[in-house]
């Protein structure tokens, strides 16, 4: 994240160029969404101004299928449906902001900077394919890292920080479950790190 993107690009052209334009759209966001809330790319990427919800003081994204207008956002499971509380950091560094400007409307994507693609419409492979190029450009491209991997690493620290002794009990597990989208004893984290 002290990348050009993150820390000041050149241009929207040569954004793995250093200089003091920080762009904040897709390709800021979205590696700090899926850092910090744990969720899928497809998820993060498919959000629209409906999907970001207050309750009290609390902001929080509601991920949840739909089929409407011609758009259909299907979820990877039954589980898949949650409200995940946002991240502090986030709104520190103006995620509240950027959606209410960039995205007016309850029906407007927050990140109209990806098209969707294919019979689907989903907007995630543009978004991994330029990650892949940036983490090129930038020389930190590793084939066995991805965009996905913020998840795990959002997983491991929910992980870390539920866990007693090393341990997670079974009430924990259900909330690290329910809050990464992950079925009920079978999240990739229980089977990656137990």
């Amino acid at each position: 994240l002290s990348s050009p993107v993150w820390s000041g690009c050149a241009s929207e052209r040569l954004r793995s160029r250093p200089g003091r334009l920080i762009i904040r759209d897709s390709k800021f966001w979205l590696p700090l969404l899926a850092m910090y809330q744990g969720a899928r790319l497809e998820e993060l990427s498919d959000l629209y101004r409906r999907d970001i919800i207050q309750d009290g003081d609390i902001w929080a994204i509601d991920i949840k299928q739909f089929e409407e207008d011609g758009h259909i956002r299907r979820l990877k499971t039954s589980n898949s449906p949650r409200i995940i509380a946002i991240h502090p950091k986030l709104i520190e560094l103006g995620f509240l902001k950027y959606v209410a400007k960039i995205a007016p409307g309850p029906k407007s994507p927050i990140f109209p900077d990806i098209a969707p693609q294919g019979a689907d419409g989903k907007r995630g492979p543009r978004f991994t394919r330029w990650f892949v190029n940036y983490r090129k450009l930038i020389g930190i491209y590793k084939p066995s890292v991805a965009a996905h991997s913020f998840r795990h690493t959002a997983e491991t620290r929910l992980r870390n920080n539920l866990s007693n002794e090393g341990t997670l009990g079974f009430q924990q597990e259900r909330h690290l479950n329910y809050m990464l989208g992950h079925s009920p004893g079978t999240g990739e984290g229980a089977l990656r790190y137990d």
